[in-house]
């Protein structure tokens, strides 16, 4: 099979990954989570404990992310990634207590960093010297379509079968792409003998493409590249998280609520592809102002704009248009500010802090709604944060002199 042929193959391949890892860890996770509570007799403390285990075993398996799959390759790298998940979920088959889930939720952490966006945006980075953007949208789409698959097919196998059969499923879905990832997943210097991080060494037929060389933002703009990522991970992660309870102290039904999400993730895998497309074509700079602009929009109607059904309709559409930011924009501007040697590491760092700023503006929301009585005034903030966030990164291009395609 040609390269150009294969790397696509490669491209879906990570993207059944990130289907399978973290988006049976996060997204149609949260089917399982009502069902937990009951069988297992779990206060919702309990459960939130269980949940930032798993988020900071994630933040801490970022500190080797980088040397983990430099050290042992990309194809034994995601297929262990794949595998430790696997024992995540059998782990969760064979729980009877509280303890044993928190020990399922270490191994879930570990699996999601080390088979998640870091190291598949790295390859991305390894295979393709043109459609990177669009490659990377793909990939990280997979966690999405999780959510628009297995979230309706776990809720009919929760009714029809058991907590336990539906974690047994899913340990063989692990293994299944976890073997799969073992036969194709590698880097095209040890399959064609090639690398497309060469000056002049392109893929075949398109020659002249290849990763030119960049200026790292020194430290001022290594900062502001940080907190970029650190405000859009309030801005997107956090605000997600609360979603369903500002439309439903809104006044909007249940099912209203329920096809409002459904409408939001449809439009965030569309996005995911349209970033990168957009990216490959205009450059990021001008691809961030028109993702940002809807997702502040969106954020700012149902901040400011609550009670009607229509406006949170219209308010999903626009925040899933935008909110692809955390999942694709990051690895894109971690490829504008990085050279081929410290890109890995820059998106981990990117990574991490979005990771953290999710975290940290996560502590504020509860009190910030004990206090005012309502999300309105800790989602204006988010507003103010997006804002923040574009003001950041858009002024590291301008200070870089990057306004178009790299």
């Amino acid at each position: 099979m040609k390269l150009r042929t294969y790397r696509w193959v490669v491209c879906i391949t990570c993207m059944l990954l990130q289907f399978a890892i973290q988006g049976l860890l996060t997204n149609s996770f949260q089917v399982f989570q009502p069902r937990m509570l009951e069988e297992f007799n779990l206060s919702a403390t309990q459960l939130s404990t269980m949940i930032e285990i798993r988020i900071i075993v994630s933040v801490l398996c970022m500190i080797f992310v980088v040397q983990y799959h430099e050290r042992i390759g990309f194809k034994k790298g995601m297929t262990l990634a794949a595998l430790i998940t696997a024992v995540a979920f059998g782990m969760f088959f064979i729980a009877k207590n509280y303890m044993m889930l928190c020990v399922a939720y270490v191994f879930a952490g570990a699996g999601y960093t080390l088979g998640g966006t870091t190291p598949t945006a790295s390859l991305m980075m390894r295979w393709f010297s043109d459609n990177r953007g669009l490659a990377v949208g793909i990939t990280s789409a997979g966690s999405g379509l999780a959510n628009v698959i297995c979230s309706p097919l776990f809720a009919h196998l929760l009714e029809s079968h058991s907590l336990q059969f539906c974690f047994m499923v899913q340990v063989c879905m692990l293994l299944f792409f976890g073997t799969l990832a073992f036969f194709i997943i590698d880097v095209p210097e040890n399959k064609y003998g090639v690398s497309i991080e060469s000056e002049g060494e392109g893929v075949p037929g398109n020659e002249k493409a290849s990763i030119h060389p960049r200026r790292k933002p020194g430290k001022g703009g290594s900062l502001a590249l940080i907190m970029a990522s650190f405000l859009a991970g309030g801005f997107t992660g956090t605000s997600f998280a609360y979603l369903t309870n500002v439309f439903v102290d809104s006044g909007n039904k249940e099912t209203q609520v329920a096809l409002a999400l459904s409408i939001f993730g449809g439009m965030l895998i569309v996005s995911k592809f349209t970033y990168g497309w957009i990216s490959d074509r205009l450059g990021a700079y001008r691809t961030n102002y028109i993702f940002y602009a809807c997702g502040i929009a969106g954020l700012a109607v149902c901040t400011f704009i609550p009670g009607s059904t229509v406006m949170m309709f219209a308010s999903v559409f626009l925040m899933g248009i935008g909110f692809c930011i955390l999942n694709v924009g990051l690895p894109v501007w971690a490829y504008d500010f990085s050279d081929a040697s410290s890109y890995p590491k820059t998106m981990r760092n990117l990574q991490t802090a979005s990771i953290i700023g999710t975290l940290i503006f996560n502590i504020s929301v509860g009190p910030s709604v004990d206090f005012s009585g309502s999300y309105r005034m800790i989602f204006g903030v988010f507003v103010g944060v997006g804002i923040l966030s574009l003001v950041l990164i858009q002024g590291l291009y301008v200070r870089m002199s990057i306004r178009g395609k790299r």
